[in-house]
């Protein structure tokens, strides 16, 4: 999910790119930054050792990397960091499976009777809920939503199927609007330049992240465009000579052959 967001990349098919790839040259958008002599900043709620981090944010351009062990410090950090830093990165395992570890940092009052996994889950989303809730408050009344576009994303789906199905009986019979069975990801854009709120209904992909961001900073001009739509503008596929299996192919070359480096400078 890093990868995609940052770089516009897809994964490898077969491997992991940053375990066999971390010596690469990739475009990312905290490269837009650097490239401009901004600070950039990573915030993580493990070791620099975990997903090899520590080299993946010299491939990414990130400058500064913190390490937040647990995962409770990550939101502090932030809106301490917010200030300091043009570009901050910002990882959270708060609402990782098992949905252990946050589920009692939530004072959301659920029935004793709902599914033990659905109980935790909502639990783990509500704490992330108000933590974000907080940064916002905090950037609003620091004055730095007028000058930040923040970008609120998820890197895969949740929940075994099984569980989805007991999850998703459970809440047919009590009538709660909960899509559990939909396999899909959360997107949220906030932008000060975007001047309304904009609900795209269309299917989207998390390769259109790169190019929104690329947008909404204002800087089209970057050497690589990413392989996905840019979600402010209408969206058309058609234009895109490619089919999504063709591009996981490109993308495969392009990781695989260092296409990067040649066109770095």
């Amino acid at each position: 999910g890093q990868m995609i967001v940052m770089t516009g990349l897809l994964p490898l098919r077969e491997s992991i790119a940053v375990f066999d790839y971390p010596f690469n040259v990739y475009p990312s958008i905290s490269d837009v930054y650097s490239r401009a002599k901004c600070k950039t900043t990573g915030i993580f709620p493990t070791p620099m050792s975990c997903w090899n981090q520590m080299y993946m944010n010299e491939a990414y351009k990130i400058q500064q990397g913190v390490s937040c062990e647990g995962g409770y410090h990550v939101f502090a950090k932030t809106s301490e960091l917010l200030a300091k830093s043009d570009l901050v990165l910002t990882v959270t395992i708060s609402t990782h499976t098992p949905f252990e570890a946050y589920a009692d940092s939530s004072n959301l009052n659920l029935s004793p009777d709902m599914p033990k996994y659905m109980w935790k889950y909502l639990r783990c989303v509500n704490y992330v809920d108000n933590k974000i809730r907080d940064l916002f408050s905090k950037m609003a009344n620091g004055g730095l939503l007028d000058r930040y576009t923040v970008v609120i994303t998820g890197d895969h789906t949740i929940l075994p199927s099984d569980i989805r199905k007991e999850c998703s009986r459970y809440s047919a019979e009590h009538k709660l609007f909960y899509k559990v069975q939909i396999k899909s990801c959360p997107l949220i854009i906030y932008s000060p330049k975007q001047g309304k709120n904009i609900v795209v209904r269309e299917d989207v992909y998390q390769m259109d992240i790169f190019p929104s961001i690329l947008y909404a900073i204002g800087c089209e001009d970057y050497y690589w465009k990413g392989m996905g739509e840019n979600l402010y503008k209408p969206i058309n596929r058609e234009r895109n000579c490619l089919s999504v299996s063709q591009i996981e192919v490109l993308s495969d070359k392009i990781i695989k052959k260092n296409i990067f480096k040649e066109y770095s400078e």
